[in-house]
């Protein structure tokens, strides 16, 4: 395949009819790498890169910002936002929806029945100027976002963000501070209660917010060492007074080696007289399930 427009790269990998008659390509060439599957039409006279090594939600997450991508290029004063922004940033989504949003500037409208369109003012601080097309920033993806998507989407991606260092806490009240009376934000102060930039998955975030009532509360991201100093390991959750170490799993199939070095871990720990609860997605989307769980092991704990 010849080579891409030199803006596909800073276009997640997305190109416009013009961009590609540019850097030499013909329609014919254009049709031969649909058929052969090199490229994908994104919309009418926009093209991506298939991307062969992603597959399930990360393939998911990809196609939504390139049609998006696709929008912003081809929709006049369009910007990127909402859950398309969440995935062109690289953040973790819970689901992805079916259509890329968008939002456009009052009075402007689009027909467009494939785009989720909103519209309402951007300011040009809530943009994010290191891309080549129009999206929102990384705290205004977080909180609009949030507004649409609910409490527990919200936090997976600000989580993410913060952990990450894509933005601040600062950044977000500061975006937040300006769509107070808006649609949505009734659990906009709650979001910031609930957010730890420590979480380092997912998961990890959805478990939080499962445990959230839970009492006594748990640390996160705990480093245990045994009475001599060495290092016995970092866990996601830690309960204190009763050595109790929650573990957020959400890998279904470990290899032969991932497994032992697990099972060499858990007996360190077991060894110091830690006391180890695990769990994966089905209970931490099971707020009763998961407190329950995490309750047995406290009291075996006290019990001890």
């Amino acid at each position: 395949m010849r080579d891409l427009p030199p803006q596909a790269k800073a276009q997640f990998e997305v190109f416009t009819l013009g961009q590609a008659r540019a850097a030499g390509w013909t329609e014919q060439a254009l049709r031969h790498a649909i058929g052969t599957g090199r490229l994908i039409r994104v919309r009418r006279s926009v093209f991506a890169v298939v991307a062969t090594d992603l597959t399930g939600p990360a393939l998911m997450r990809l196609r939504l910002g390139q049609r998006a991508v696709a929008a912003a290029l081809t929709v006049s004063r369009a910007t990127i936002s909402h859950a398309s922004a969440i995935a062109v940033h690289g953040l973790p989504l819970l689901r992805t929806p079916d259509n890329p949003c968008i939002t456009l500037p009052p009075p402007l409208r689009t027909r467009e029945a494939a785009l989720h369109v909103h519209r309402q003012p951007i300011p040009a601080w809530q943009l994010d100027q290191a891309y080549d097309f129009p999206i929102t920033s990384v705290a205004r993806s977080c909180i609009d976002f949030t507004r649409e998507a609910g409490l527990n989407a919200g936090v997976v991606a600000a989580d993410a963000a913060l952990h990450a260092g894509l933005c601040a806490l600062a950044d977000l009240e500061a975006v937040y501070a300006t769509c107070t009376g808006r649609a949505g934000l009734r659990c906009g102060r709650q979001l910031f209660e609930l957010l730890d930039g420590r979480s380092e998955s997912p998961l990890e975030s959805i478990s939080r917010l499962a445990l959230a009532s839970l009492r006594p509360s748990p640390r996160t991201q705990v480093t245990l060492r045994a009475p001599t100093g060495q290092f016995l390991a970092r866990v996601d959750f830690y309960w204190d007074e009763l050595r109790v170490v929650g573990e957020a799993d959400g890998k279904l199939k470990y290899t032969g080696e991932e497994l032992w070095s697990e099972k060499l871990r858990q007996d360190r720990l077991a060894e110091h007289g830690f006391i180890v609860v695990r769990w994966g997605w089905a209970e931490a989307n099971n707020p009763q399930l998961l407190q329950a769980k995490v309750c047995r092991a406290l009291n075996r704990a006290g019990r001890l």
